[in-house]
């Protein structure tokens, strides 16, 4: 690890080919919604993209923790390792724009 990742910390994390289904999948399934609950439809994601994680757990040189797509949707983080592949995470650079 570059430097100490900590609980509240935001990274990039890179989306496996299950995490991209499973928001596709969602957006697919939800088209227009009305009444109390609103859900926002987001941009369909693609295998590697990189999207911002809030770390909330922290096991050795893991992480887990929720990772925020477009919209209303998430894709819950588990035990993800640095990297720079899709299913890792990384600090990221200013360079950095997928």
């Amino acid at each position: 690890m570059s430097k100490k990742v900590r609980q509240g910390d935001i990274v990039h994390y890179r989306l496996t080919e299950n995490d991209a289904s499973f928001a596709n999948a969602f957006y697919s399934a939800i088209g227009g919604t009305s009444g109390p609950v609103q859900i926002v439809r987001g941009d369909l994601v693609s295998l590697g993209e990189r999207v911002p994680l809030m770390v909330v757990k922290v096991s050795g040189e893991r992480l887990s923790g929720p990772a925020f797509l477009a919209g209303s949707q998430q894709v819950s983080v588990q035990n993800a390792k640095e990297g720079d592949e899709p299913g890792e995470w990384s600090w990221g650079k200013e360079s950095d724009e997928d």
